[in-house]
């Protein structure tokens, strides 16, 4: 039975793997980027994926002109394991377009852990609810940007026209936006799909650029953000984005523990470098996971949930500086915004946060949870003059000696480059690697 059953498995991965492959070549010019019957709108399929790949998503669904997107009919898809992603898309919907978003879900293709051998079976689940997916909406393109849920939703694309020509008879232009943290070389995914399977790939980084230029074989490569050389109009000196601004900073950790950071913060010297060098004279810290208890020295006061906080919130006033603690805060974006300060983590959501809503930033990273691609983003941006990188040891020595009137804007990702490519009639040029 045992043998039998890899047998099988063998077969239908080489009629997958046979018809991928066809499907790649006789599918290799790919038709505009318009709807399927004339006059009807674009429908978009978006893949969102966990934690940060979602947030970034979002972003850019946020960034594209609201006429493009309103004028296009949406689904989305998640795994079965992603509530967050769900509601994110439900809320983008609603708040954006007071409309129900059309939202799949498929199985997740392979936990964290799980082994190869049972992920056989998960993947093809997964392979299978991709395919239903795909027949039922026939979408004109597919939006995703790393995450493993779409591996199978990105195959089934290419599948079903291959399986099914009299139903489906134009696969989906598949458009990969590379991550945003992947500043030196790609992630898995973006090897996995840049050398035969993305019609339109985009990164952030020229490093990327150049690393994706050596293994794609087919479709456009295009850098849409991030570039090393000058730009007068978006790279201007940051203080002419303070003057509406409240005199307080943040100290933000995310979900995560990082009491050295807290404590850091929670000092006298501290507040005294806040008070003196920046001006402030309020000070935010969001503490996460963290058991927070006030420092001996240091007397807070607990109070109750005024204002829908989890689990209330510490006051307490020293040196001239009121500190207010606390470990959720909801519309922590628009204490983002409203900010003179923020002091974060190496998060790269939060990095985004900060540096699109234009408020001076101090990346303090945490050595025993972050990845290698957090620092590299860190640094790279700092390289770039966008926001300062600072240890955690060197805090409160360096904290003095920042001048924020240095740091430059952040331009973002161009938007109207993407859009340009989404909207192009000439996707079918695949030896286009864009170089503006």
């Amino acid at each position: 039975m045992f043998y039998l059953l890899i047998f099988l498995v063998t077969i239908l991965v080489g009629v997958i793997f046979g018809s991928l492959v066809w499907g790649i070549v006789a599918q290799r010019v790919v038709p505009p980027f318009r709807p399927r019957s004339s006059g009807s709108p674009v429908k978009v399929g978006v893949v969102l994926g966990s934690g940060g790949h979602t947030s970034e998503m979002i972003r850019v669904l946020n960034t594209l002109p609201h006429s493009f997107w309103e004028n296009s009919h949406p689904f989305y898809v998640v795994s079965n394991t992603d509530r967050h992603s769900a509601q994110l898309a439900r809320d983008f919907e609603q708040t954006a377009f007071k409309r129900r978003g059309v939202l799949h879900v498929i199985p997740r293709a392979r936990e964290v852990g799980q082994s190869y051998f049972t992920s056989i079976r998960t993947v093809l689940l997964a392979l299978w609810s991709s395919l239903i997916v795909v027949y039922r909406e026939k979408p004109d393109v597919l939006l995703t940007n790393g995450p493993g849920v779409c591996l199978p939703v990105i195959l089934a694309g290419f599948l079903l026209p291959a399986w099914c020509p009299w139903y489906v008879r134009r696969r989906p232009i598949i458009v990969y936006m590379e991550s945003f943290t992947c500043v030196e070389h790609l992630s898995l995914t973006g090897r996995l799909l840049a050398p035969f399977l993305a019609d339109i790939f985009t990164v952030h980084w020229e490093a990327v650029q150049v690393a994706t230029a050596r293994i794609r074989w087919r479709g456009q490569l295009y850098c849409i953000g991030n570039r090393s050389k000058t730009n007068d109009d978006v790279a201007k000196a940051a203080p002419h984005e303070q003057t509406l601004r409240e005199n307080y900073a943040l100290v933000t950790v995310g979900s995560t523990r990082f009491d050295e950071l807290i404590y850091a913060m929670l000092n006298t010297s501290a507040w005294t470098t806040l008070r003196a060098h920046f001006a402030i004279d309020k000070l935010l810290v969001q503490y996460g996971a963290m058991d927070f208890t006030p420092l001996p020295n240091q007397p807070m006061r607990w109070d109750a949930d005024p204002a829908n906080l989890s689990t209330g919130i510490w006051r307490g006033t020293w040196g001239g500086v009121v500190v207010e603690a606390f470990s959720y805060r909801p519309k922590l974006d628009q204490c983002i915004s409203d900010a003179s300060l923020v002091i974060t983590h190496a998060g790269a959501g939060t990095i985004l946060e900060c540096l699109n809503a234009r408020c001076p930033t101090v990346v303090v990273p945490n050595r025993r949870l972050m990845s290698d691609h957090q620092l590299d983003l860190a640094n790279a941006l700092m390289r770039r003059g966008y926001l300062y990188c600072v240890s955690v040891e060197q805090l409160g020595d360096q904290l003095r000696t920042l001048n924020l009137n240095k740091l430059s804007v952040y331009p973002g990702m161009d938007e109207d480059l993407l859009i340009a490519k989404l909207t192009s009639h000439s996707v079918h040029d695949k030896n286009n690697l864009a170089e503006e």
